[in-house]
């Protein structure tokens, strides 16, 4: 009944009877020879895509797809680095209803086949370099494709692997696609959490949760049509997809697609596409640093971390906060306010948010640190659903709030500054790390007794997972941190692994024989 009254609440938004299909058309019929999409790879020529190249594209890969036995709801894995393909291939399932699943390319094939069948999906988009890890999923595919415009330094061999399909063999030239009716509710992409357990869940973002983005994320961020926006942060996660990419077709604006930003490129990507907005991580940050130029075209740069660097780069910085359940920045600094350092500013129109103290559910006061609540509809502002595990929606929810895990301090007329994660978890380079999911990946090793991860600071990363491991009897305690690190290498994605192993006799223990994890991040500091 929630979702049959958030679907009634969506219909009486300002974007009823849009999706983004429509919305996309509005901007190719208002301004078809305009760029929309710039291309730029690592080596090789770049491209450009017009408004109207880019919706030819996406409707003829569409139509390839309805001919391929692709329908409404299907699934459709997109295992891709940031390229061309995967925004059309995004896009073109939006246009007839199936639903565009994009899994972290640091996937291991463990967590590749939790993907795959926790979202039953039925193809599969890759580049080849992920064939080889890929290839032993293939039974479970009616068909594969594989990309052409690759963002890595050079295309691979697909010979070895006869049943994948070319990505330019999608494309139907007839013009046959029908398009999809869809409504608000209609599910349009999946996005993975990290993960605070072994199993990192599937957000469903709906067709009005990009209408939602492409709405309201303008307005935060100061976006325009005549402005660019950079897309340099992996397509996988919202933040590409919800908050670059969406925001700035919300508008008309351009976008500049990377494979991902390099020291030496960043700068000069910038002049020479102009561009005017971005996110940024404090890694990314960190690495831009050098050579700013005197004189450049950036105007408005989200970070979650302020800490004084608006002056060095002569640009307005704006704290944004949010995941991938808000869909975009649920707090917000106005670019044209005045701020305390360090706020994230406040609570941005269509939210509620609220700081709660997590042990006595009752409202922070200012001074106080408790929990970010935030309140949305479902389907617009807030997430659609976890897929397939209604348990895991239902516990993220309480009287409709959801519980961020994030721990907020509450300040002076309604500013807020995060302090921590309530959540165990840990911040490794804009990736969110369950340090849950990193000791039952531990835990499996027979020689380990017992283990403990937490976070330790780091100068580019900002977090990077610690692991302290008690040795099982008769084993070799010697060996022990190298066994550790390649069971890691084999069942976890890089960012996950410890940076460091540490083999203890015991952990500080607390009250009822607790791990004093506040003692062992102390420890932590000091390696």
């Amino acid at each position: 009944m929630y979702l049959t009254d958030a679907g009634v609440i969506a219909e009486q938004f300002q974007f009823r009877n849009e999706n983004i299909g429509t919305r996309l058309k509005e901007w190719v019929d208002e301004h078809p020879d305009k760029v929309f999409l710039h291309w730029h790879p690592f080596t090789g020529e770049g491209r450009a895509w017009t408004y109207q190249q880019f919706w030819d594209d996406i409707c003829a890969v569409a139509g390839g797809l309805q001919q391929r036995g692709i329908k409404a709801g299907d699934k459709i894995i997109l295992h891709c680095d940031n390229c061309p393909e995967t925004m059309i291939s995004w896009y073109a399932c939006s246009l007839i209803g199936a639903v565009a699943v994009t899994t972290n390319t640091g996937a291991t094939a463990t967590e590749m086949n939790h993907f795959i069948s926790t979202t039953e999906s039925v193809a599969l988009i890759t580049q080849p370099k992920y064939l080889e890890m890929l290839s032993r999923f293939e039974d479970q595919f009616r068909w594969m494709a594989c990309a052409e415009l690759n963002s890595d330094m050079s295309a691979g061999d697909t010979t070895a692997y006869p049943r994948y399909e070319s990505f330019s063999s999608l494309y139907d030239k007839t013009g046959s696609v029908v398009l999809a009716d869809c409504g608000a509710m209609t599910p349009a992409g999946i996005v993975f959490t990290s993960g605070t357990t072994a199993l990192p869940k599937a957000v469903v973002h709906s067709h009005g949760n990009w209408m939602w983005s492409a709405t309201q994320g303008p307005n935060n961020i100061d976006m325009r049509p005549e402005d660019v926006m950079l897309t340099h942060l992996p397509f996988f996660h919202v933040n590409a997809q919800m908050w670059s990419t969406a925001i700035a077709l919300g508008v008309g604006a351009t976008v500049v697609l990377l494979p991902k930003v390099t020291v030496s490129r960043f700068w000069p990507i910038v002049q020479q596409y102009g561009v005017t907005h971005l996110s940024m991580l404090p890694l990314i940050f960190n690495v831009a640093t050098q050579n700013v130029p005197e004189q450049h075209t950036l105007k408005r740069i989200g970070m979650a971390d302020l800490e004084a660097v608006s002056k060095m780069w002569k640009a307005r910085f704006h704290s944004i906060f949010g995941s991938s359940e808000t869909i975009i920045h649920c707090l917000c600094t106005n670019p044209h306010r005045h701020y305390p350092e360090r706020s994230l500013g406040s609570t941005v129109p269509g939210y509620q948010c609220q700081v709660v103290n997590p042990e006595t559910l009752e409202m922070s006061q200012p001074g106080e640190t408790g929990e970010l609540w935030v309140k949305g509809t479902r389907g617009v502002q807030m997430f659609l659903e976890y897929y397939n595990n209604p348990e895991a929606t239902e516990s993220a929810f309480v009287d409709g709030w959801y519980r961020t895990g994030d721990g907020i301090k509450l300040g002076e007329n309604g500013h807020m500054y995060f302090t921590q994660r309530i959540k165990d978890m840990i911040k490794v380079g804009g990736e969110n790390v369950g340090v849950e999911e990193v000791e039952a990946v531990i835990m499996q090793i027979p020689e380990v007794a017992e283990v403990a991860v937490v976070a330790k600071t780091h100068p580019d990363l900002h977090e990077v997972p610690v692991a302290y491991v008690i040795c099982a009897e008769a084993a070799d305690p010697d060996s022990l941190e190298s066994k550790v690190f390649d069971h890691c290498r084999e069942h976890m994605s890089a960012f996950k692994i410890p940076h460091y192993v540490c083999v203890v006799d015991d952990f500080p223990r607390a009250l009822l024989n607790k791990i004093a994890k506040n003692k062992l991040r102390d420890m932590a500091e000091k390696l």
